[in-house]
């Protein structure tokens, strides 16, 4: 390693130490590397010039002079992060310590173009940057949370079923026209990352992310870092077999935990016993039923006041995202697993027949007592998990810090 790499490596080690474990002393910084105190408050100085970390008052007390805790400047740098879901898109601002300044959301209309899309991207993107007062060179870049298969190299948006997208360069058009750096993975991964930033598995080096929306996928944190497959498909649990003689799944095959427990899947589900003239709080409020009529939204309602048909789809749907997690558990032994995406919102509702499957189903006292969390984030776990996607970037990649001259030379 050259001395120009070394430099670039010392300052992002101080950076991801203050980080991660501010607030900080330039001792306790030196201590952690193995990087002299003079080097260590060298770096640390240019970084403050820079704007990237803050200097904090010394604790009062003792003999002599304290030492000055250092942390991240939050309001330092900022992150754009975007959704590009299968039935909206979604943006947000936030700083360094993920905190969302603006955000904001719109819905997608059935067959929009891929350019349509990303336009609407960089023009909400624009309009946070303008309503937040955010200067355009704080900016740090745009991650992106993409529905379906993607390509994190690439940044290309390989196989978006719900959209009907192939092969979109998304990480290329934003580029283009916002001129920063774009990051773009699936909606699965990246909310695991959000989970491992700042979600409930904080600090957590082996856990898996079950997110269950529109669609059911899994993020898979080993070692500390996101799990990936040599053809990016890796997550993929919604597509496994649950049901034999369940109905065809978007995917050509039938029974999949995703046609048996996502959200269209409960909609569908709770419209079928309707029709069939089951009772519910829901059978006077519609003429008709429909899956435009009834939201997923309208369901959880009902479930939470109580009505038995709404509660028993949603048990049912507990159920099979048990097998799916048992499945997990069986293959990859986590710490524990998150639920994620909207379904974390009747969490309280189907973690007992959820945990339930799992004592059944998972192999060894280890794996039947494997914990399930659920995250805190909502639907924001998307575009913050597009936000952190950056965020990771820029801690762990000297490039993406803006360097100090001082430093340079």
């Amino acid at each position: 390693m050259n001395i120009e790499m070394m430099k670039q490596f010392n300052i992002i080690s101080v950076l991801r130490v203050i980080r991660e474990r501010g607030p900080i002393s330039r001792s306790e910084i030196a201590e952690c590397i193995d990087l002299s105190r003079p080097s260590v408050s060298e770096i640390v100085s240019d970084l403050i010039v820079g704007g990237w970390i803050r200097e904090l008052t010394a604790s009062p007390g003792g003999r002599g002079r304290r030492p000055i805790p250092l942390e991240i400047n939050p309001n330092g740098r900022y992150v754009l992060g975007a959704e590009i879901g299968a039935y909206q898109l979604s943006v947000i601002l936030c700083n360094l310590n993920s905190e969302v300044i603006g955000q904001s959301t719109v819905p997608l209309t059935e067959g929009v173009t891929p350019e349509l899309a990303l336009t609407e991207v960089c023009s909400m993107c624009e309009s946070l940057i303008a309503s937040c007062r955010v200067e355009r060179s704080l900016l740090v870049g745009i991650g992106v949370a993409m529905h379906g298969v993607v390509h994190p190299g690439t940044g290309y948006s390989v196989y978006a079923p719900n959209l009907g997208w192939h092969d979109v360069p998304v990480k290329d058009f934003l580029e283009a026209k916002m001129g920063l750096p774009t990051y773009v993975d699936s909606d699965t991964n990246t909310s695991a990352l959000a989970e491992l930033w700042t979600g409930v598995a904080t600090g957590s080096r082996q856990f898996i992310t079950m997110v269950v929306d529109y669609g059911i996928g899994a993020g898979i944190i080993f070692d500390g870092k996101l799990y990936r497959g040599i053809a990016h498909i890796e997550g993929q649990i919604g597509h496994t077999t649950v049901d034999e003689d369940g109905p065809r799944c978007a995917c050509g095959n039938f029974g999949c935990l995703e046609v048996m427990a996502s959200e269209p899947a409960i909609v569908r589900r709770v419209l079928k016993r309707l029709r069939a003239g089951e009772r519910s709080v829901l059978s006077s409020q519609f003429d008709h039923w429909d899956e435009n009529s009834i939201s997923i939204q309208t369901i959880y309602q009902a479930a939470r006041s109580g009505d038995e048909l709404c509660k028993d789809v949603l048990r049912s749907a507990g159920r099979y995202l048990g097998i799916g997690m048992s499945t997990l558990i069986n293959l990859f032994n986590p710490l524990f697993v998150v639920l994620s995406g909207g379904m974390a919102e009747v969490a309280d509702l189907i973690l007992p027949d959820i945990e339930d499957v799992i004592v059944h189903r998972a192999l060894g006292d280890a794996g039947k007592s494997t914990k399930v969390l659920v995250s805190k984030f909502g639907k924001l776990i998307y575009p913050l998990g597009g936000a952190t996607l950056v965020l990771e970037h820029v801690f762990q990649s000297p490039e993406a810090v803006a360097i100090p001259k001082s430093i340079q030379d």
